[in-house]
């Protein structure tokens, strides 16, 4: 049985693509990364996260995507104010490039002690030179 060139495409970017999820205790940071590989590009292209707010009084965040490390260039950045006894939670398809031999950063602003975050990323293998 031969697969057509769609299927084979569709393998193809299935088996180059990378996931990373972290969903910590509340009170505690969420970071996930997609490591750099040399001579590849990672274009970020799901985004998905969560922030639940149990007993602080409104509660504003950041969620920041950055390129090559928590510190790295920032690619995107999203402010969530989420009220008392809330949930926000935000899910998109992008297309955001990184750079060539980098990884792929998304992290939130340190929540507080009543606030629980989630994070998931996908990301796939644009380019090897």
């Amino acid at each position: 049985m031969s697969m057509n060139k769609a299927n084979e495409a569709l393998i193809s970017s299935i088996l180059r693509r990378e996931t990373a999820t972290h969903n910590p205790a509340a009170g505690t940071t969420a970071v996930v990364s997609v490591a750099g590989v040399p001579k590849v590009r990672y274009t970020l292209d799901t985004l998905t996260v969560s922030q639940r707010n149990q007993t602080a009084a409104a509660y504003t965040a950041t969620l920041t995507v950055r390129d090559a490390s928590i510190a790295g260039t920032i690619l995107a950045q999203w402010e969530f104010v989420t009220a008392i006894n809330a949930v926000d939670r935000f899910s998109e398809r992008l297309a955001l490039p990184g750079l060539v031999n980098s990884g792929i950063f998304s992290v939130w602003d340190p929540p507080a002690a009543s606030v629980t975050q989630k994070v998931a990323i996908a990301a796939y293998r644009e380019s090897e030179s």
